[in-house]
């Protein structure tokens, strides 16, 4: 189901990046594939011990699993993996940073002085 109902999400994103709205084609692209996978997934978790009991399902699960433990065992896929975590924790922290500087009040047409250089500058040391 939610396949039939997010995959004309694809041609209508080919229509909209062919005609110049690339952002709004790439936008509906990106969010319909999310859904989808997510869905998708969800509903995986909520039925595969019936979808086990299909053969031809188990051995096609199994020999998917055992190529996917190949590749996670794999030194590339290690390093890549310390790599994304790296990112994202890079990430995760220059947004925090730039969320927090937002969240300081600070008066209108000034800039943001840390409170140790205020003081100095208004004669009390720190």
């Amino acid at each position: 189901m939610p396949v039939i109902i997010l995959e004309p999400a694809k041609p209508l994103s080919g229509y909209l990046i062919g005609t110049g709205h690339f952002f709004a084609g790439a936008v509906i692209f990106i969010t319909a594939e999310v859904l989808k996978l997510t869905v998708v997934e969800r509903l995986f978790q909520l039925n595969k011990d019936k979808l086990l009991s299909i053969p031809a399902f188990a051995w096609g699960y199994r020999y998917w699993r055992t190529m996917m433990e190949i590749v996670e065992s794999l030194e590339v896929w290690k390093a890549a993996r310390r790599v994304a975590v790296r990112v994202g924790n890079v990430w995760r922290a220059v947004f925090h940073r730039s969320r927090g500087a937002r969240s300081e009040p600070r008066a209108h047409g000034t800039r943001i002085v840390r409170s140790s250089l205020a003081d100095r500058y208004q004669g009390r040391a720190s």
